[in-house]
This record gives C-alpha cells, sequence and structure tokens, in this order.
C-alpha cells in the first residue's frame, strides 16, 4: 500500500537492485537525493493522511535523534519527500553521499547504522481520542515505484552529509496516530561502484548507442 523511492536530485540516476531479499540503491559521491513517499488508494480507492516517520544513518532526518519507528515524522497527503536535515520550519540541509568519516552521523559520534533508510508508516486513528499529538504536515510530491526489503549485515562504504541549507517549508497540524506502524520500509544505499564490487550491482555493459550516454551538452562562456 506504501511505497518508498530514493531519487537522484543532481548526477546520474540512482540504481536500484533487490539483492538476497534487501533493497540497494547506489548513488556517487558529492550526489544529492531526496527519500520520496506514495500512498496507493485506500478503501474505495481513497487516499488520506498517514504519517511518515524517516531515519538515515539511523537518525531521525527531522530531530537527528536516535532513530526510533515513535520518533516525530510529516503528516502527508497521498505522496511527500524528505529532502534534507530539518533545520527549521523553513529550511533543510541536503543529503549528500560521503563517506562514513564525513557523514552527518559521523558528527553525531556514531557509524554504526550508516548506510540504511528507514521509513515507518503510521495510519489515521479515526476516534477523537486520546489527545492528539503535533507533527509536522509536509507539500505534496509525484513518486512513482516501490522499494523495500529485510535487514542485511553487509557494511556500507557510504555515508549522507550534512548538505548546503535550501528552502523546504512545513507546517504544524494535529495527527492521532496508531498504536502500531502500518508497514515499515527498509533501504540500504551505497556507491555504484562499491555494489558492483560486491556483486550487488552488475557493472554497465556495451551500448548500441554510446554516445545517447554522455552529458547533455550545455552553453558555455563566451572567449
Amino acid at each position: 500500500m506504501y511505497t518508498v523511492t530514493i531519487e537522484a536530485l543532481d548526477g546520474p540516476a540512482i540504481r536500484t537492485t533487490t539483492h538476497a531479499g534487501q533493497t540497494y540503491v547506489g548513488g556517487t559521491l558529492g550526489q544529492r537525493y531526496q527519500i520520496k513517499v506514495h500512498q496507493g488508494a485506500g478503501r474505495g480507492g481513497q487516499s488520506s493522511r498517514f504519517l511518515a516517520v524517516c531515519t538515515v544513518d539511523g537518525r531521525n532526518v527531522l530531530d537527528a535523534k536516535p532513530g526510533s519507528i515513535d520518533g516525530q515524522g510529516l503528516v502527508i497527503t497521498y505522496s511527500g519527500a524528505f529532502d534534507g536535515w530539518r533545520t527549521s520550519m523553513e529550511y533543510v540541509a541536503a543529503f549528500r553521499i560521503t563517506s562514513p568519516a564525513e557523514s552527518y552521523a559521523s558528527g553525531k559520534g556514531d557509524v554504526s547504522n550508516v548506510g540504511v533508510i528507514g521509513v515507518a508508516i503510521f495510519e489515521e486513528k479515526r476516534a477523537v481520542r486520546p489527545p492528539p499529538v503535533r507533527r509536522l504536515c509536509s507539500t505534496p510530491a509525484v513518486m512513482r515505484g516501490a522499494t523495500r526489503g529485510i535487514a542485511s549485515p553487509r557494511p556500507a562504504s557510504a555515508g549522507t552529509g550534512f548538505g548546503e541549507s535550501h528552502t523546504s517549508r512545513v507546517t504544524t497540524t494535529t495527527f492521532d496516530r496508531q498504536a502500531k506502524a502500518a508497514e515499515t520500509i527498509e533501504i540500504r544505499y551505497d556507491t555504484i561502484e562499491a555494489l558492483i564490487e560486491a556483486g550487488i550491482l552488475q557493472p554497465p555493459g556495451p551500448s548500441a548507442f554510446p554516445a545517447d550516454a554522455k552529458p547533455v551538452d550545455f552553453c558555455t562562456p563566451p572567449e
């Protein structure tokens, strides 16, 4: 019913694969990405609000506390995105792929969970009691595709840094969450090179149209 995808915001496309029951995504060092969450049609074909609690490298992306499904989350209607470490109601620090030593988790003193992204989904209670708790509310965004899996012991060679600040506004709202998560989704990530070396991703093969794979040309300054 719920899907999560990792989308590149610069650089080459993120590569996704499934290996030994676990979903992996591969990017490049320095690359900026976002985490998109989408709800399929519910009962009667209607979408409803849900709460998404997101962690990167074992840290809640809204307050940097150690990841817990009971932590803060975004209230989303249909679809939304986590596009950085939240620093205020108006700004986030971009998610950028780094080495584990340069990751935000390293700066917080714990790299034991580097290389994993998690999203726990909570549906809303219909009853008015107990009193609702306040959660952040996200702006809807378009997404597609599904990724989900189980834990893997493979250590990662990449983490997520605390990137440049950019605008990403949210507001507060009320949301009375169900006691148990409706779904939890876990995704492992690393550099494309590391995943190829581990045999998880296949190296690129020969192409019938190799020129089409080259970067797009843009205007250059006048001489």
